[in-house]
C-alpha cells in the first residue's frame, strides 16, 4: 500500500486539486495558514514508487512516501513566488486557525451548502508537523528525490492553462 501526502506537480486530464488554494493566493483576502507542515511528493516520484512496488518485493508493505517536508508557511511561500506574488502570509495558532476556519464556513453556510473540509475540526492536523522521512520508502521502492521547484512550476502552469 503507497500511502500518498499532496502532491506536487500536474495530471493533463483533469482542473488541478489546487484550484481553491491557487485561488485564496491569488485573492484579495490576507492568506493564513497554520503552524504546522507536511510531506510531499512529486507526481514523477508517485510513478517510480508504483512502478518500484509493482516490480519489486514491497507488495505486503506499506509505505508513506516521501520527498520533502515543508511548513505551510514555506509551502504558501514557495506557491507565491512561482505564481509571481507578493503577499504576506500570516500564521495562525491552532485556536485563533479554529476560528477563522468556523468564519470561513459561514458564507456556504448562509446559502444551504456545506464545505468540503471543515477546516476548524481539522485544525489540529494542520498545526501539527505532519513530516515523512522518505528514506525507507524511496529504498524500497527505488524512487529517489525530484526536481521540487520544477514540479512547482509544472502545478502552476497547468493551472493557469485550466
Amino acid at each position: 500500500m503507497l500511502e500518498l501526502p499532496y502532491i506536487i506537480g500536474s495530471r493533463s486530464d483533469n482542473v488541478p486539486p489546487w484550484t481553491f488554494i491557487f485561488s485564496m493566493l491569488t485573492g484579495p483576502v490576507a492568506m493564513f495558514f497554520a503552524t504546522g507542515g507536511t510531506a510531499a511528493v512529486t507526481a514523477k516520484q508517485v510513478g517510480q514508487a508504483a512502478i518500484g512496488a509493482i516490480e519489486g518485493d514491497a507488495a505486503s508493505g506499506a509505505y508513506a512516501l516521501g520527498g520533502v517536508n515543508w511548513t505551510w508557511d514555506e509551502w504558501a511561500r514557495r506557491l507565491l513566488a512561482e505564481l509571481g506574488k507578493k503577499r504576506h502570509v500570516f500564521k495562525l495558532s491552532r485556536g485563533a486557525f479554529v476560528f477563522f476556519g468556523g468564519l470561513s464556513g459561514l458564507g456556504p453556510a448562509l446559502l444551504g451548502k456545506e464545505r468540503g473540509l471543515a477546516i476548524g475540526r481539522f485544525s489540529y492536523l494542520h498545526d501539527s508537523n505532519a513530516f515523512v522521512e522518505p528514506e525507507q520508502a524511496m529504498r524500497a521502492l527505488n524512487y529517489g528525490h525530484d526536481d521540487y521547484d520544477a514540479a512547482f512550476k509544472t502545478l502552476v502552469t497547468h493551472w493557469d492553462n485550466s
